[in-house]
């Protein structure tokens, strides 16, 4: 009897633990459904994901589409594609619990979409940050570079926060430029490829 109420206590502990963990949690932080990168570029973004996460207490999520699921397209005809897209990765976050950033990634159509919480961009990753981010990104994917690509903005991330936030780390990125402090049109920034 004891055994079994230990038995249903751990299972129900298990449960109430994997709904409310975030993302991070999770034994990989990067979603390739697309195949776009190689695992051994998911395994090390996944360590860079998870240090963010211990160190700063951000997530940072990037998931990686084909194409719009079908259930998802006829919004994009309803709403247009900058509407669709903010929809779609807040409605990711939101699911997924991320306390940091969404990295959305479709390579039919091509599109770029990074979404920063409202309490990360104000100190850890700003949209500053953001857009930057999506520079690098974009510059990557079209030379083809997506393994690159992927680990680059992992640590530009990383050590991005850790330069915010004043946390001492060696970065492996500088800027090239002093990032703009022009306010941005929107909450959330994208880009297509051509």
């Amino acid at each position: 009897m004891v055994r079994k109420l230990v038995g249903i206590l751990s299972l129900a502990m298990a449960m109430v633990a994997a709904a409310v963990l975030p993302a991070s949690a999770g034994v990989h932080q990067v979603w390739d459904e697309a195949h776009f990168v190689k695992m051994e570029t998911i395994d090390k973004a996944d360590e860079i994901l998870s240090d963010i996460h211990a160190r700063f207490g951000k997530d940072l999520m990037i998931e990686t589409f084909a194409s719009i699921p079908d259930d998802l397209k006829p919004n994009l005809q309803k709403d247009g594609k900058d509407k669709f897209y903010d929809g779609w990765s807040i409605s990711e976050g939101r699911e997924m619990g991320i306390n940091g950033l969404l990295i959305l990634i479709t390579g039919e159509p091509p599109h770029i979409q990074v979404t920063v919480g409202m309490d990360t961009r104000k100190k850890a990753f700003t949209l500053a940050d953001r857009d930057e981010l999506l520079e690098l990104l974009a510059g990557a994917f079209r030379q083809k570079d997506f393994d690159g690509g992927i680990l680059h903005a992992a640590q530009f991330v990383h050590d991005r926060m850790a330069r915010n936030l004043g946390v001492g780390v060696a970065a492996a990125t500088q800027p090239a430029t002093v990032p703009t402090t022009q306010p941005a049109q929107s909450n959330e920034k994208a880009t297509s490829l051509p």
